[in-house]
């Protein structure tokens, strides 16, 4: 089986971050990028992790800001700059578990070869909720990162009267928008594709730079743009507001904010997803050891599910 590369976005939690990579990397390689606002050393047992690589570069993480996609496109760059030939990238987080073992994601992917595993919605279908985080500037980027609290309320004031200003930002002509999941698995010449897009059109970076929320649309609009759309699992129909619908690879609470435990793993075991979010160590090691007993193990067979 061809090998994967799965990029991990994460900013705490190393406990449960280890027992995820551990999970990740009998499958593929891992990507870690920590936010640049995370103590580093608190991650210092990852890196004796045979198949994990960190981020060659770090980025600090704003909430809704283009600081995620900035992180995602580093992991891609260090992923394909590598020597193996990875067949997918595999975008997760540090707050994911496998539901499922990843053998299975495996041969699921090489069953399409060239698939895209991208769903994604016209953004114009929701005019008055999902235009507007691209037709309208969003100042999520602090200006100042210092500790002096006057100085951060500051900053917090003048991007807030900024956002209440709703200035008009500039989407490039002609490019359809399309909204999905943050998470998703990408095949490596698609990837390639993104990278080179980046680079020949700024004005398209630049209207994201300033939009709410890039990393449900960034990637999404420019698969659906691209030659690679005829591939992707794609355009869906717009049934309401919630990023929860566009779910490719994971189970996602409709609430975006509640942390799976392990009375969920009845509802958690009848899915056909290969992923969890969000799971912790603080509320989640249940669910993680009950998910590694029933599923992960190497005494389990896939065929009693």
């Amino acid at each position: 089986m061809s090998r994967l590369a799965f990029l991990v976005l994460a900013h705490a939690d190393a406990a449960h971050l280890q027992a995820l990579v551990a999970q990740l990397v009998p499958a593929g390689d891992v990507y870690l990028h920590i936010d640049a606002k995370a103590d580093l050393s608190s991650f210092a047992a990852l890196k004796e992790m045979p198949g994990v690589r960190f981020a060659t570069h770090r980025h600090a993480i704003d909430w809704a800001g283009f600081s995620m996609v900035e992180a995602t496109l580093g992991l891609m760059r260090d992923a394909l700059a590598a020597s193996t030939p990875y067949a997918y990238l595999v975008l997760l987080s540090g707050s994911c578990f496998p539901l499922r073992p990843l053998e299975e994601l495996n041969r699921h992917l090489a069953r399409t070869p060239g698939r895209q595993v991208i769903r994604y919605l016209d953004m114009r279908e929701s005019a008055t909720h999902y235009m507007r985080h691209i037709n309208r500037r969003w100042f999520k980027r602090p200006m100042y990162r210092g500790r002096v609290r006057p100085l951060v309320l500051l900053d917090k004031a003048v991007r807030r009267v900024g956002n209440m200003l709703r200035l008009p930002n500039a989407w490039p002509e002609g490019v359809v928008p399309y909204f999905g999941s943050q998470w998703w698995a990408l095949t490596a010449d698609c990837c390639r594709y993104v990278l080179d897009f980046v680079g020949r059109h700024p004005e398209f970076v630049e209207a994201n730079r300033l939009s709410f929320s890039p990393d449900e649309h960034f990637f999404h609009t420019i698969v659906g743009n691209s030659p690679f759309a005829a591939a992707a699992d794609g355009l869906q129909p717009f049934e309401g507001v919630g990023t929860y619908r566009m779910a490719n690879l994971h189970v996602i609470d409709p609430s975006l904010q509640r942390w799976f435990i392990e009375d969920d793993w009845p509802t958690l075991s009848a899915s056909d997803k290969y992923f969890v979010r969000k799971v912790g160590s603080a509320t989640g090691a249940g669910l993680v050891a009950r998910i590694k007993q029933e599923r992960l193990s190497a005494t389990h067979s896939p065929e009693e599910h």
